[in-house]
C-alpha cells in the first residue's frame, strides 16, 4: 500500500494519484533528485500506492533512531505542514504570570501539560502555578536575558525529558504619538517584545529539532498585522515577531516543528492601564490608554476567548492566529486593500491625536533639546520593567 522505490505507481503515474501526493513526489523529485536510490523519503504510513508488494521495505534499509529526522513523514520532510495531534505533555509560558499567558497556563494544566510559569514576577508566577495545580511550577524569567531563557529551557528538559511547547508571550504595552517617544520605549520594544521571542526560540527550537517534534506559538498581536499608528514601537515590534514566525515556520517545517503566531485584538487585561510611553511628568512610568483603544476597538476581547483561539489554532497547525472580529476584518482588508486599511489607520491617527496626553515638555527631540520624562528607567536595567504582555 506504500511506495517504497521513489517512483509513483505505475499504470497511470501522476494522475492516478490524490493532487497534494503527486505535487509532493513531483516536488521530492525535482528539489531532492528522489528515486530508486532513495528509498527513505517515503515511510509506512505515506498512502501513495494500491500495491501491496511496496509496503516491504529494503533489505538494505536500516532503522533509524528516535531522533532521526527520517522517520519524520514524507510530506513534512518536503516542508509540508499538516494536522496532527495536539498533546503537549511538557510547556513552558513566559508572561504567564498575567493576562494571556495565565489563561493559557490554566487551561494547558488543566488538559494535563506540565507547564512552567515563567514571569519576571515570581510572586505572580507562583500564585497562578498554584491555581494551576501539581502539574505546574514557577519560575522567575527576564526574557530580555538570554542566557537565562536558555537555562530555563535546559533545566526544563533535564527534569521532564522533553519539551513540546514553548509559548513565547511575555512583553510590554508601548503607546504614544512618535514626538511622545523617547529612545527609551523604542529600545525596550526591541529588547523585550522582540528580543525575548528570539530568545526563546534560540533556546527551545534547538531541543525541539534535535527531537523531530514540538510546537512553538509567539505572541503578536494585531499591530503585527495592520499598520496601528500611535504605538510606534509596539506595531514595529510586532510585525517583525509575525514575519519571524512565519519565516521559521517555512525553515522549521522539514525537521517536525511546528511555528504558529498569535495575534489578538486589544485584550482586556490590567495592562491595558499600564502602557509605556514619554512625556507624562515626573515621577509618572506608565499610563492607562483604554479610553484610546476604545475608540481603536470599541469591544475589547476576552482572555478566554483568546485561549480558545490559540489552543484551537495549535491544534490545527495554524500559521497566523487572529482573534476578534477587528482582527479578523483589519487583517484581510491590508492584505485585499491596502489603500482602504491605511486610510482607516490615518483616521485612527487622527482621531487619537486629540484625545491622547499632551507630553510635558517639548517632545523627544524638541526645539530646546530637552526631553519629556520617559516612561521606563532605560535598557541598562531590563530587569527592572514589567514584561506582561499586552495584545
Amino acid at each position: 500500500m506504500y511506495l517504497s522505490n521513489g517512483r509513483p505507481p505505475t499504470g497511470g503515474g501522476l494522475g492516478k494519484l490524490p493532487h497534494t501526493t503527486g505535487c509532493a513526489w513531483a516536488i521530492g523529485v525535482r528539489l531532492y533528485g528522489l528515486g530508486a536510490a532513495h528509498p527513505a523519503l517515503l515511510t509506512e504510513g505515506d498512502p501513495v500506492s494500491t500495491t501491496p508488494a511496496a509496503t516491504s521495505p529494503s533489505p538494505n534499509r536500516t532503522s533509524p533512531g528516535p531522533s532521526s529526522p527520517h522517520r519524520l513523514p514524507a510530506l513534512t520532510r518536503l516542508g509540508v505542514t499538516t494536522r496532527g495531534h495536539f498533546d503537549p505533555q511538557v510547556s513552558i509560558v513566559t508572561g504567564g504570570g498575567s493576562g494571556i499567558g495565565r489563561g493559557l497556563v490554566l487551561r494547558l494544566a488543566a488538559r494535563g501539560s506540565h507547564v512552567v510559569v515563567a514571569d519576571l514576577d515570581l510572586a505572580k508566577a507562583s500564585a497562578v502555578a498554584a491555581q494551576a495545580g501539581p502539574t505546574a511550577t514557577a519560575a522567575s524569567l527576564d526574557v530580555a536575558d538570554a542566557a537565562a531563557v536558555r537555562a530555563l529551557v535546559d533545566e526544563t528538559v533535564a527534569r521532564h525529558g522533553r519539551l513540546d511547547l514553548m509559548v513565547n508571550n511575555a512583553g510590554v504595552g508601548i503607546g504614544g504619538l512618535h514626538e511622545q517617544l523617547e529612545q527609551e520605549q523604542w529600545d525596550l520594544a526591541l529588547t523585550v517584545n522582540l528580543g525575548g521571542v528570539i530568545n526563546g526560540i534560540n533556546a527551545a527550537y534547538p531541543v525541539m529539532r534535535a527531537a523531530g517534534r514540538g510546537h512553538i506559538l509567539n505572541t503578536a498581536s494585531l499591530a503585527g498585522l495592520f499598520p496601528a499608528p500611535t504605538m510606534l514601537p509596539y506595531t514595529m515590534s510586532k510585525h517583525a515577531v509575525v514575519g519571524l514566525s512565519t519565516a521559521l515556520r517555512a525553515e522549521a517545517a522539514s525537521v517536525g516543528v511546528r511555528v504558529s503566531v498569535l495575534c489578538p485584538g486589544f485584550v482586556d487585561t490590567p495592562l491595558l492601564d499600564e502602557i509605556h510611553t514619554g512625556g507624562l511628568g515626573p515621577g509618572r512610568r506608565t499610563h492607562s490608554m483604554r479610553k484610546q483603544i476604545r475608540f481603536m476597538q470599541p469591544t475589547l476581547v476576552s482572555v478566554d476567548t483568546v485561549v480558545d483561539k490559540a489552543l484551537a489554532g495549535l491544534a490545527r497547525n495554524q500559521a497566523i492566529i487572529p482573534v476578534g472580529v477587528n482582527a479578523a476584518i483589519l487583517w484581510r482588508l491590508n492584505r485585499y486593500a491596502p489603500v482602504v486599511a491605511r486610510a482607516l489607520s490615518q483616521v485612527q491617527a487622527t482621531g487619537a491625536r486629540r484625545i491622547l496626553p499632551r507630553p510635558s515638555g517639548t517632545g523627544a527631540t524638541g526645539a530646546t533639546g530637552a526631553k519629556g520624562v520617559t516612561g521606563v528607567t532605560g535598557v541598562t536595567n531590563p530587569a527592572a520593567q514589567p514584561r506582561r504582555h499586552l495584545s
